[in-house]
């Protein structure tokens, strides 16, 4: 029983430290310290933490409040995430066409436009699958820095997007093929947008 509920309480702490805006946030700030120096680039991800990760969460945590979603993972049904994924979607356009326009960020601007891919597809799959957002972000984070920072480090990143699959799986939030699609929508963005030379493997 003691084991059960060590198993259930690390995968709930796993779930929440590696959830959607955390990871998207930190990638972020990683991103721009590479491209700028420091204070320019905590300007530049602070820029694209607000519009990517604060708005959202905010949007989240406000239809908590009201009532109109049982969490913040929003994982009992699919419709409690139709808004979030919207304000998500629309926040990390404007984050893309901000970067794009200002020229002095190629990076910044790729991860935008990787979540501009993944939320669309998501946005989309939601409306009749509850796929995994959490698998799909840490997988797009663990791919975006294989491409970035090297593959070394992001088979290294992988053992964290099996902390994520496991933490979700065991806390019972999405079955094993909603896992998996995740997986998929988070590399594919990624993958595309390094084909079409916007990263540099």
């Amino acid at each position: 029983m003691k084991l059960n509920r060590f198993t259930h309480s690390s995968a709930h702490l796993f779930s929440n430290l590696f959830s959607p805006p955390a990871v998207a946030a930190t990638l972020g700030f990683i991103v721009a310290w590479q491209e700028h120096p420091f204070w320019a680039g905590t300007l530049r991800a602070t820029l694209y933490g607000a519009l990517t990760c604060l708005v959202p969460l905010a949007m989240v945590i406000y239809l908590v409040k009201i009532g109109r979603v049982g969490d913040i993972h929003m994982s009992l049904s699919p419709q409690q995430r139709r808004i979030p994924y919207l304000v998500g979607f629309l926040g990390a356009l404007l984050a893309f066409i901000l970067f794009y326009l200002w020229g002095d960020s190629p990076l910044l601007t790729a991860l935008a436009a990787c979540n501009v891919l993944g939320l669309g597809a998501l946005g989309l799959i939601n409306n009749f699958w509850l796929i995994s957002n959490h698998t799909a972000s840490a997988m797009l984070v663990a791919v975006f820095s294989a491409y970035v920072f090297g593959w070394q480090t992001g088979l290294w990143l992988l053992l964290l997007v099996g902390l994520v699959v496991w933490s979700r799986w065991q806390l019972r939030k999405h079955t094993f093929s909603q896992l998996v699609a995740g997986l998929l929508v988070g590399a594919a963005p990624v993958i595309l947008l390094a084909n079409l030379g916007f990263l540099v493997s």
